[in-house]
């Protein structure tokens, strides 16, 4: 049976207290440069391994967090998810990463497991929930992801403003002289949902377009939703020339109907997606866009969890990165 390498294992093997070990491996900086390497290599090569359970017992937050997303299909969330990985590893914090499939029960069944993993934060997008619903975090810090949800006023957020974007693709569609507009969206199950129709409303209102040139549709962020809705306004309105979506999924299942729809022309009709997807730079020549601040967001989700690991954040806080239009 191998034998199991402890604090005290290595300070035995290498002549030097077991304190002045522990606070090498803890990562305290007042041991001599020379002797904390001798003690960091000698851990290495015995195999060295934290004990979580240990560390929680002297009240020190073991360097594990949480990502809970809805899928990795979508190529947000797994661009996102890469980048996040790789900005934990530069700052040594293990992620565990858990999908959801906007499933509440899946929701809480990650957290749960990220709580008996000693996980100390977790940044999640939260499931669509019904409006009584009340969580339970406790022992987890919380920070809320893309969207949020009303019933927890105590977590941090991590958001997106759509809003100078979304106005910014208004406006360029009124000056190439659209006026049938429709949006797809998610409705107001999510709050981000609500604040990107809210955004579209607005901007329309400001360029002076009457509101029975204008369709809105809002259903569940999901594929079939944009396939279904994109499909209908060609078949039933086709006076409508410019689409513009509100969802990273629904851009892509409208942009799926438009394809296949016999005489669909991107030249004569104007379609704006969200998310920038690798095949959106080449597709009929370039598809327009509602651009997301991957690294932004990547860098900020690092801060947040770092300051949570050193007891450095106090209260909810808020990093709002804003979108950018994409013209191609």
């Amino acid at each position: 049976m191998p034998v199991k390498v402890t604090i005290k294992t290595i300070a035995a093997d290498l002549g030097v207290s077991h304190m002045t070990v522990s606070r090498v491996l803890s990562g305290k900086q007042n041991v001599k440069p020379e002797l904390r390497d001798r003690i960091l290599n000698r851990a290495k090569e015995l195999g060295y391994v934290k004990n979580t359970a240990a560390l929680t017992m002297r009240g020190e937050k073991p360097a594990i967090v949480g990502l809970l997303v809805p899928n990795i299909r979508n190529e947000f969330y797994a661009h996102f998810a890469d980048a996040l990985t790789n900005a934990c590893n530069e700052k040594e914090i293990n992620l565990l990463i858990h999908l959801t499939h906007d499933d509440i029960t899946k929701e809480e069944r990650a957290l749960t497991l990220l709580k008996e993993a000693q996980a100390h934060s977790v940044i999640m997008v939260p499931s669509p929930t019904p409006t009584n619903y009340q969580p339970n975090h406790s022992g987890l810090n919380i920070v809320q992801f893309i969207r949020t949800r009303n019933t927890q006023p105590e977590t941090c957020h991590l958001l997106i403003n759509e809003e100078p974007a979304i106005d910014a693709a208004i406006s360029r569609l009124v000056n190439l002289g659209h006026e049938k507009f429709a949006y797809i969206g998610a409705d107001n199950r999510l709050a981000s949902g609500q604040r990107r129709q809210e955004f579209f409303q607005n901007s329309i209102k400001k360029h002076g377009v009457p509101s029975e040139q204008v369709n809105t549709f809002t259903g569940l962020p999901n594929f079939d939703y944009g396939y279904t809705t994109a499909l209908d306004i060609v078949q039933n309105t086709p006076e409508t020339t410019a689409i513009l979506c509100g969802g990273f999924n629904i851009s892509l299942g409208a942009l799926n109907a438009l394809l296949q729809s016999d005489g669909y022309s991107f030249k004569e009709r104007a379609f704006i997606g969200y998310g920038d997807s690798t095949f959106y730079r080449w597709l009929g020549g370039g598809i327009s866009t509602i651009s997301l601040p991957l690294d932004q967001l990547a860098k900020s989700a690092v801060e947040l969890l770092s300051g949570f690991q050193k007891d450095e954040i106090v209260g909810p806080q808020s990093y709002i990165h804003p979108a950018s239009l994409t013209v191609r």
